[in-house]
């Protein structure tokens, strides 16, 4: 068994990091931490081909749409295709995604 140190390799540029393929070494799943600031928004959306549930593990965040507040565990679905835009709260949001390849036409990596 391997562990993964997913915070060590955090991309900040990109506001997570992604655990998958590279490191797993298959195309089957994958997981994602990610951290929005405080205020700050981000765009969620799997890849074609691809779903994902998404749970707060630390702060809140508004859901686009009059979707309302999402905060520590609290999750949500999205299905390939489909988008979220997270507003954070003012003490920022924690965020674990994971995902999925589902079969699909125009699945895509």
């Amino acid at each position: 068994m391997k562990v993964y140190r997913i915070k060590d390799h955090f991309q900040k540029e990109f506001g997570e990091y992604v655990l998958g393929p590279h490191e797993l070494g298959n195309e089957v799943g994958y997981m994602a931490w990610g951290e929005i600031g405080p205020g700050e928004k981000k765009l969620l959306k799997p890849g074609g081909g691809h779903e994902e549930i998404i749970i707060v593990i630390e702060g809140e965040a508004a859901l686009e749409n009059g979707g309302g507040v999402i905060g520590r565990g609290e999750a949500f679905y999205l299905e390939s295709g489909d988008s979220m835009l997270l507003m954070a709260g003012p003490e920022g949001c924690t965020y674990v995604s994971a995902g999925a390849h589902v079969h699909e036409e125009g699945h895509s990596h």
